[in-house]
């Protein structure tokens, strides 16, 4: 089991990581990576660590290396969202100018990336997957909490110590300088001084010297108590602050520079940067998205159909109520968009039948058969497009229009687990009509049969399906459906 903060492996079944101090809590931010979630078929990915609006950066494991890296996901906010708790897919919406926006961005990033591992700085990985890019960084190397508080402590000790050897000088009954004649022979043997062979002015001069001693230790005890007390604050301090990293612009090209800031300078996370989640339910969006504003708070909308909420009032939400958030984290509301609409036609329509199937790319190979037909039947067979790049599509043709509510998938190649594990897979479809509507829809990474529902009832005499997100395959770079039945 590894830690969501520092994703190195936690011995026990106790929840506190002895590595980097802190208990390991997944991050509940619907729009980050669900800790655990597994990139490129290598990299386990952790907590966020940041986000610039540009891109957001992750704690992660290497798998094939067994060591920290750094994952920094290109995630532009407002032109993108995603809902971890459904898919790991990143979704654009249909407006042209947001995905030429998207698209460029996405380019720019790798671009970037390519220019830093070209400069020799540490990018170990590019790749692409859920609609996005991803670049991989060395993780810094840095002490945990326990070896700082003891090297901390070590060096108070030598504080403490050095003062300690001062103080005692300052009593060690080394004799002060005395006047001519102060003792005589006699009086230092029998441990008496004559009174009349020691003037007071003589006296005085004498005890001078070990009272300044006396006063030098007693500033050194003083020194001494100081050091201790502020090494004891410190420790407290930095344990309740638990070393969060400041959000920041990051991108590829300073990966390491900004990962290095392991060790807080300051308090970076006081009580006055953290927030309480408030109950939300039954509140109207307008209401509730300007209080969770007012706290600091990013507010992200997910639109559903309800029977039971009126519209424009929120059904869920995606954080607990009083669970202890940081300004600048996102919160997801389910808002209630109406009830669904009834259908208008008294009786249900016959299901949808499609006389021809094509596809963007067809996969050759003499000894199997990869044609877009082998997706109407669940027999083990599949499509197989030539390549594992998003934009690869399989589109169903009919000769006049039909009603389709629907698709029943079976994803990727389903001969069997290994072949699954082989080939690429589908994340995220678009579904294009002849009546010039789309709706994009998440896939899970799964052999099993699911269904995957509109929302409402399409007429249409077409239906293209184009993948937007995909996860590679092990062995080859081929996207892989293996049935597909309209509904």
């Amino acid at each position: 089991m590894y830690c969501y903060n520092c994703m190195n492996k936690m011995s026990g079944d106790s929840n506190f990581c002895r590595r980097c101090g802190r208990n390991s809590i997944a991050d509940r931010s619907a729009h980050h990576l669900a800790p655990g979630t597994l990139l490129n078929n290598r990299y386990m990915v952790g907590n966020a660590l940041g986000e610039d609006g540009y891109s957001v950066t992750y704690i992660a494991r290497d798998l094939n290396l067994d060591i920290c890296v750094l994952v920094w996901e290109y995630y532009p906010m407002g032109r993108v969202t995603r809902d971890s708790a459904v898919s790991g897919a990143v979704i654009v919406g249909d407006d042209p100018n947001t995905r030429g926006l998207v698209s460029r961005g996405t380019d720019e990033f790798i671009a970037e990336a390519r220019r830093s591992q070209q400069k020799g700085r540490d990018v170990r990985d590019i790749f692409a997957e859920n609609n996005t890019a991803y670049v991989v960084t060395a993780a810094p190397a840095h002490e945990t909490p326990f070896e700082q508080k003891e090297s901390e402590q070590r060096g108070a000790d030598a504080e403490a110590k050095a003062a300690q050897d001062d103080y005692r000088d300052g009593f060690n009954g080394a004799e002060a300088p005395v006047e001519n004649g102060a003792f005589d022979d006699s009086s230092s043997h029998s441990g008496k001084m004559s009174a009349t062979s020691q003037k007071p002015e003589q006296t005085k001069r004498q005890t001078q010297p070990n009272n300044k001693k006396k006063k030098k230790g007693a500033k050194a005890l003083i020194a001494v108590s100081v050091v201790v007390v502020l090494v004891l604050i410190g420790a407290v301090v930095f344990f309740m602050i638990n070393g969060r990293k400041s959000d920041g612009k990051t991108d590829a090209s300073t990966a390491v520079t900004t990962a290095a800031a392991t060790k807080p300078q300051k308090d970076e996370q006081s009580s006055d940067n953290t927030v309480k989640m408030m109950d939300t339910h039954g509140m109207k969006l307008s209401d509730a998205q300007t209080q969770l504003e007012e706290r600091g708070l990013r507010v992200e909308v997910s639109r559903e159909h309800s029977s039971e909420v009126a519209k424009d009032y929120i059904i869920r939400q995606s954080v607990d109520e009083g669970q202890t958030l940081h300004k600048g984290d996102s919160v997801m509301l389910y808002v209630s968009d109406g009830a669904e609409k009834e259908s208008v036609t008294e009786e249900p329509h016959s299901a949808p039948y499609f006389s021809s199937i094509t596809a963007s790319s067809v996969r050759g190979d003499e000894s199997v058969s990869f044609a877009p037909e082998n997706v109407t039947v669940n027999d083990g067979s599949c499509w197989s497009a030539v390549s594992a790049d998003n934009g690869e599509w399989i589109r169903f043709g009919a000769e006049d229009n039909q009603w389709v509510k629907g698709v029943s998938i079976v994803n990727g190649n389903a001969r069997d687990n290994e072949s699954f594990q082989q080939n690429a897979r589908v994340t995220a479809i678009r579904f294009e009509f002849s009546d010039g509507t789309s709706i994009e829809k998440s896939v899970n990474d799964s052999m099993s049969l699911q269904n995957i529902d509109f929302g409402r009832e399409v007429k249409t005499s077409g239906m293209k399906m184009t993948v937007i997100g995909h996860r590679d395959g092990s062995v080859y770079p081929y996207i892989c459906i293996s049935y597909i039945k309209p509904y």
